[in-house]
């Protein structure tokens, strides 16, 4: 906004013009093409500014639900607020990034706020659903003001498609989609329009054919159109097992990797049943990500990027296998154990089991029959005296830990890591991950659904 009067001609036709890219997918997801057929010639992407379109029939029945009505659903006045609300911040209308550049919190959004989108549309399917339902009981709006709707509706419909880009490559496809969208809105209007009545039931209570019609019309043009939002790709496009990788599905057996640069990307590892130290999520949990500080570019970084190539917190967190680019040089403690024309795997020489014990003796086996499963880490232990099992589990409140079969206290050590006192002899170790609340929620769920059964059955009326 600050250089607002710097700007080129060309530069300030594509501010001006950006408006109409942002609300055009809103009514006519289809009308700057669609990158899952053809080109796209939108703001961003298919899927992203198509997310605020609920379909050309609940469009018009949300534009019905703008009508004064005697009855109001709860909520009803909310949600219309919140579709104009939502649309002005997620279109940038003129004057609103400026103010909202000026708001704490809101002037951090990485998408500009495209994702009140989502918010849009599910209130606009609110607003959909209340006009469908006065429309049912009779107490819609007249004749007269459906049809207005439509021609508004039809309207821009066409205007949207009409007014995209002249690409010989999306000509069938702008008119096949106008088509389609202007026969569903103008079904949907012919049926409000020719079934409005005191009710729109029969005689027993049972619905119309008009209102399966529009029923149908609402689920069918979503499908069209949204179904192949995310088309199915065989995994093997997205995820080939290159040498490194198979060389250390078979060596890495419960041990952990880590990988340098950009060679083996957070969260990658998981998918080929490799553990790595690092993440790659805005989410990840804090404890972890401050104990990872002392070898991470920045706790606070969606991704971990090592900056150190070695460290005792490596020894500290299992981290056997080391994936680095193909030039990397080998350092004290590392043995180079596979290279090819991507990159070179080294084996660190001090590494810890997820399960040890403290102090680490190296004449003694830590925890014997070690077992490893992402909910289930089992193993044996000889005690001569009382010892203390530590662990590179992270604790985040979900772990339990079963002492022969029996309930055992358990703690944290070198920060937030799985740690437990074991007293002397020989004891079966079980530890058991529940994620937090999963049984709180187990019983909330169970409670809704048998309400939800017993308000379903059907009651005699007596007398």
């Amino acid at each position: 906004p600050t250089l607002a009067g710097w700007q080129t001609a060309a530069e300030r036709r594509q501010t001006s013009e950006g408006i109409e890219k942002r609300l055009v997918p809103v009514f006519a997801p289809n009308a700057f093409g669609n990158s899952r057929w053809s080109d796209y010639w939108g703001e961003a992407n298919t899927n992203e500014d198509a997310s605020g379109f609920v379909g050309g029939a609940a469009l018009l029945a949300a534009l019905l639900a703008l009508f004064p009505a005697a009855r109001r659903f709860p909520q009803e006045r909310l949600f219309l607020a919140l579709v104009a609300s939502s649309l002005v911040i997620a279109l940038r209308v003129p004057g609103i990034p400026r103010i909202l550049s000026a708001v704490p919190l809101l002037n951090q959004s990485i998408s500009a706020h495209r994702r009140l989108l989502l918010v849009a549309a599910f209130s606009l399917a609110y607003a959909a659903a209340c006009a469908v339902e006065r429309w049912r009981r009779g107490e819609g709006p007249s004749r007269g003001a459906i049809a207005g709707c439509a021609l508004i509706l039809l309207g821009l419909i066409a205007w949207g498609y009409l007014l995209s880009p002249e690409v010989k490559a999306l000509l069938h496809l702008r008119w096949f989609w106008m088509g389609l969208q202007l026969g569903v809105v103008a079904a949907a209007a012919a049926i409000l329009i020719l079934q409005r009545s005191s009710t729109c039931t029969d005689g027993q209570g049972r619905p119309r054919v008009g209102l399966w019609i529009l029923t149908a019309l609402l689920a069918a043009e979503l499908l069209v159109i949204h179904q192949p939002a995310n088309p199915s790709v065989p995994r093997s496009r997205f995820y080939p097992v290159l040498p490194s990788i198979r060389f250390l599905q078979e060596h890495a057996g419960g041990y952990r990797i880590a990988g340098l640069g950009d060679e083996l990307l957070p969260n990658s590892a998981a998918v080929y049943g490799l553990a790595d130290i690092r993440i790659s999520n805005p989410f990840k949990p804090f404890a972890y990500a401050r104990t990872l500080a002392p070898v991470s570019a920045s706790i606070r970084a969606t991704e971990h990027r090592l900056t150190k190539t070695e460290h005792p917190l490596y020894e500290l967190l299992g981290v056997r296998y080391v994936v680095a680019p193909r030039r990397t040089k080998s350092t004290a403690g590392w043995r180079a154990v596979f290279r090819d024309h991507a990159s070179r795997v080294f084996e660190r020489e001090k590494f810890l089991p997820r399960l040890f014990l403290t102090p680490v003796r190296p004449e003694e086996p830590a925890v014997e029959g070690l077992s490893l499963e992402p909910a289930h880490v089992a193993g044996r232990v000889h005690l001569a005296e009382d010892r203390l099992l530590a662990s590179s589990i992270y604790q985040d409140g979900g772990w339990t830990l079963l002492l022969d079969a029996r309930p055992h206290p358990i703690s944290t050590a070198n920060g937030p890591f799985v740690a437990a006192w074991l007293p002397a002899g020989e004891h079966r170790v079980d530890l058991v991950y529940r994620a937090p609340g999963l049984l709180l929620g187990l019983i909330l769920a169970a409670a809704a659904l048998a309400g939800l059964v017993l308000t379903s059955i059907p009651r005699s009326k007596k007398g």
